[in-house]
């Protein structure tokens, strides 16, 4: 979410290699992205800084300096830099960091069906779409099942935080 001219904005598509300002399109896009984005959360933002952290209320202005790869906000990316790499124009302030793993929660009983397709084969790949919002999900769906059922792979896919993607499930 942080802009840089390295990658394009999230909610957008990579702009084709002929187009000239490919990395200045790359940064307003994800600004752009992230200002409108933010417009549209701050009635919500706005309620959790007054009832929660007793915070006076932020003005939409206020938010264009704290997405800045030059800024002093510290932002932590929980995902591999051998996924994306951090872009050569991120501060120190934006790492990261690796992906974030939660220990197991204490008398957890996964579901018989996963204990039983689990033990009767071998081990699954897992496909998981986090907080992945996609126009496309049926498409995007098949194309890992039909990954899966070509490659010949087992595979556990999970929708994540959307609940977005058709199946769920494993194959």
């Amino acid at each position: 979410m942080t802009p840089s001219r390295y990658l394009p904005a999230a909610t957008g598509k990579i702009p084709p290699a002929w187009l000239p300002f490919r990395g200045a399109l790359n940064y307003l896009s994800t600004k752009l992205s992230n200002q409108l984005f933010f417009v549209l959360m701050l009635p919500q933002v706005n309620s959790c800084r007054a009832e929660i952290l007793d915070l006076r209320p932020m003005h939409a202005r206020q938010y264009w300096p704290l997405d800045s790869a030059r800024g002093s906000t510290s932002l932590l990316y929980g995902f591999s830099p051998a996924v994306i790499p951090k872009p050569p124009d991120w501060s120190n302030n934006q790492q990261i960091t690796g992906y974030w793993f939660l220990d197991t929660a204490k008398g957890y009983q996964p579901d018989m069906g996963l204990l039983d397709f689990l033990e009767n084969g071998p081990p699954p790949v897992y496909v998981g779409f986090g907080s992945i919002v996609d126009h496309q999900k049926e498409a995007i769906t098949h194309i890992v099942v039909d990954a899966l059922t070509e490659t010949g792979q087992r595979g556990v896919l999970l929708g994540g935080w959307s609940e977005a993607f058709a199946r769920q499930g494993h194959f």
